[in-house]
């Protein structure tokens, strides 16, 4: 499942190869990626926390912070590895990430536009559509980077994650089809909304 509107593939691809060049560069987007992942989790937390969370929202939950932790800890190991050493651990500050605010609006976007289209009931409803255009952008993101990490030589690896996200896609849209019968017409359009964002994301991300 691709996402809809522009293909970023070509110019994202090359940022990428440059970005793998500058080590404390590239360090700082893993970083962001792991705030990225970090926010979403807490979605989950803040969504899902109530006596009725499913099992399935909870592996969800723990593997997104998982994710988080291996983008942190993929990020200071570049580091580390880098002389002369960092003065302090990352955190995810502005000076340590790259567009955070724009991280957390792309998100806050997401939900008001899946609020807007689908309402707020039933209650599984927002959560699942907002996670499901997430996993189809991260899967075509994480694709893309393994792609120019093999390509680079590089030993991060990112494919226990593409498993991950690819699991949660199947478990998101097996959900969405048993509780709205209007989904792939309603996903196409939350589809397009999720490009006009990524699309406002993307170069406050490469500039940052």
């Amino acid at each position: 499942m691709a996402p809809a509107g522009e293909d970023h593939t070509p110019r994202l691809e090359a940022w990428l190869a440059a970005l793998m060049a500058d080590t404390p560069r590239h360090a700082k987007f893993l970083n962001t990626l792991a705030l990225l992942e970090h926010l979403g989790s807490r979605k989950i937390m803040l969504s899902q926390s109530g006596p009725a969370m499913p099992l399935a929202a909870l592996q969800h939950l723990a593997e997104e912070t998982g994710h988080a932790f291996f983008f942190r800890r993929a990020a200071e190991a570049l580091l580390v590895a880098q002389p002369p050493k960092p003065a302090r651990a990352f955190d995810w500050s502005p000076r340590h990430t790259m567009a955070p605010q724009a991280g957390a609006m792309y998100l806050a976007r997401l939900e008001a536009l899946v609020v807007r289209l689908v309402g707020l009931t039933p209650p599984a409803l927002p959560y699942l559509y907002t996670s499901a255009l997430v996993e189809v952008r991260a899967l075509w993101f994480f694709h893309l980077y393994q792609r120019v990490l093999k390509q680079q030589g590089a030993a991060l690896n990112l494919k226990k994650i593409i498993g991950e996200e690819d699991g949660h896609l199947m478990d998101m849209t097996f959900a969405l089809h048993q509780l709205d019968r209007d989904f792939s017409q309603r996903f196409e359009t939350l589809k397009a909304g999720e490009a006009r964002a990524f699309a406002k994301l993307l170069p406050k991300v490469m500039e940052g």
